[in-house]
């Protein structure tokens, strides 16, 4: 079942979270029977500012974006906003990776921009899902601590 994972490398850097920056996890053999891993993420964030919580690429081995997937804004922020934005950022593939190379350059992908509304204070959350062109879902909720 690894080769699920083969055709596709993901990369994520998220603000103050440099111990997920190459992405997820390993899947579990429980998550690839599902074909659905979930992940949570907590955030803190100034209230009416522009945070980007999550850098999103998908690149084949010769660093070009790689095709197939779908994101999606599954649950809204009640607090806030939620956009997506084009981005070329530096990608953190780990040396094992053959997508490593690509680390030296900035790359093509897309930031989740999160803004609370002017002058809220507390919690709020939402949730994005990526759907790979493999038919496994990677389901990830954010719960954002608004300051």
């Amino acid at each position: 079942m690894k080769s699920l994972l083969k055709p596709l490398a993901i990369t994520a850097i998220l603000i103050a979270a440099p111990v997920v920056a190459h992405g997820q996890q390993p899947w579990t053999q429980d998550e690839l029977r599902s074909g659905i891993k979930k992940e949570e993420y907590a955030r803190f964030v100034r209230s009416g500012v522009d945070t980007a919580l999550y850098f999103f690429v998908v690149a084949n081995p010769d660093c070009s974006p790689a095709d197939g997937y779908e994101v999606a804004v599954t649950t809204q922020p009640q607090h806030g906003s939620l956009t997506s934005e084009p981005s070329k950022e530096f990608a953190s593939w780990p040396k094992e990776n053959p997508r490593s190379k690509c680390n030296d350059k900035k790359i093509r992908g897309t930031n989740w921009v999160y803004r609370s509304e002017k002058g809220y204070r507390g919690k709020d959350e939402f949730e994005i899902v990526v759907y790979w062109p493999n038919g496994t879902i990677n389901q990830r909720h954010y719960v954002v601590d608004v300051r």
